[in-house]
C-alpha cells in the first residue's frame, strides 16, 4: 500500500523522497527487531550446551 500525501507538494521528487524515508524507517525497525531476536537466541546457547549432555 502506497501512502497518499494529503498536502500539496511542489514537485514529485519531494513526494517520492517522503515515501522513501517512510520505507527506510519501517525497514530499520525490522532490522532492530531481528538483531534483538538474534541476541535473545544467543543467550540460550550456553544453557543448552550445559543441559545437552543430560538429555
Amino acid at each position: 500500500m502506497i501512502p497518499a500525501l494529503a498536502e500539496a507538494v511542489r514537485n514529485t521528487n519531494s513526494a517520492a523522497e517522503r515515501i522513501r524515508i517512510t520505507d527506510f524507517q519501517e525497514r530499520g525497525d525490522r532490522v532492530v527487531e531481528l538483531d534483538q531476536m538474534k541476541y535473545t537466541l544467543n543467550t540460550y546457547k550456553q544453557p543448552l550446551l550445559e543441559v545437552g549432555d543430560s538429555l
